[in-house]
């Protein structure tokens, strides 16, 4: 299924949407939870870009005097036996999930590595005997905090890490930018309806593959994540896009951008990787930019918590009128969004639809 999917990008260039559901609804379904894990973790291991700037870093960074924490070790153990090929000193992984720890723990215990030692718990509140100065972590999502990275690694370099440490990635950017409406072809449109709801109604979507064609400007920095600064956990941002190219503006999409040693970098919007780049349509009636138009976005992120909070404010400003659209979601927070037309001359309001996790 996961070779399907990075077939259906690579080789046949279609571009895949499927929109953020609601957990609940299956929770009690053991077989869709255990395929979708499952799913995600081949996503994972057959990411060609992001396995070759994992190990080529490994390479540059890990050698036999080195100490490593990797935080996050999923149920394949996958970047963990990667550093173990290095030969480090000390390999310590923390796995907070029960049922990937144990899976992970009979895999590595295959493997007689008697340098891994893994530990089930929260990094944030496991204590260690060692400082270790090399940290290998994944914890991103598509937004690159969504996962609870940026409180997991801020929390942990004061209690386990050596101040010299170095990160495998050394940062994630997430980058946003205006997009016009994202209309999909026949075979698009079949693929799309077998897998997710309406991609043309408000809301939020992974989307694989966006179509560049469709970027109404220059992106900017959403989110800057560098592992050696300080991470800024709670900021409003506020971001004037200049429109480049005329289009029918419903939206913004979101990418990210891991960076390795300054030497090789992941772009969720220019490589076919297991991230896809976030669609959030605000605009049910797209409103029609052209060259020179601004639209200003404000946004506000809140990332103390494992479950992080966004949020966007737009402002659309053309010779014709002005435009509104807010839109907030989280990990586990409910969104509204309210768009205010000023064709229409009415505040809408599109109430209590749930949306979780990104």
């Amino acid at each position: 299924m996961a070779r399907t999917f990075y077939f259906l990008q690579k080789r046949m260039g279609l571009t895949i949407g499927l929109r953020r559901r609601d957990p609940d609804k299956y929770k009690a379904n053991n077989f869709f939870n255990n395929f979708l894990n499952d799913f995600i973790y081949w996503l994972l291991i057959l990411d060609d870009v992001r396995n070759r700037a994992y190990e080529n870093s490994m390479a540059r960074n890990i050698n036999a005097k080195s100490k490593v924490l990797e935080i996050g070790t999923g149920n394949k153990a996958f970047l963990t036996l990667m550093a173990h090929k290095r030969s480090p000193l000390l390999l310590t992984t923390i796995e907070e999930n029960k049922e990937s720890y144990l899976k992970a723990r009979r895999l590595i215990e295959g493997q007689n590595a008697e340098n891994i030692k893994i530990v089930y718990g929260n990094a944030k509140e496991i204590s260690l005997d060692e400082k270790y100065d090399v940290l290998v972590q994944e914890i991103f999502g598509s937004i690159g905090s969504a996962e609870g990275g940026a409180v997991a690694v801020s929390e942990t370099k004061a209690r386990l890490l050596t101040s010299d440490c170095k990160f495998i990635p050394d940062s994630c950017l997430t980058y946003m930018v205006p997009v016009s409406t994202f209309k999909p072809g026949a075979a698009e449109r079949v693929l799309n309806y077998l897998v997710s709801d309406n991609i043309g109604e408000v809301g939020f979507f992974r989307i694989y593959n966006f179509p560049k064609k469709l970027i109404l400007s220059k992106p900017q920095v959403f989110e800057d994540l560098t592992f050696c600064n300080p991470i800024v956990l709670k900021e409003e941002l506020v971001l004037q896009f200049v429109i480049t190219q005329s289009g029918a503006f419903d939206g913004v999409l979101f990418f990210i951008e891991l960076n390795f040693d300054n030497v090789e970098k992941v772009n969720a919007l220019n490589d076919i990787t297991n991230w896809s780049t976030p669609y959030v349509r605000v605009f049910e009636k797209p409103v029609q930019v052209e060259k020179g138009d601004v639209v200003e976005i404000t946004s506000f992120k809140d990332l103390s918590t494992e479950d992080p909070v966004y949020e966007i404010r737009i402002e659309v400003t053309t010779p014709r009128a002005k435009y509104k659209g807010n839109f907030k979601w989280g990990s586990r927070n409910r969104w509204a969004i309210k768009t205010d037309d000023a064709r229409a001359g009415s505040l809408e309001t599109i109430p209590d639809k749930a949306d979780y996790s990104v």
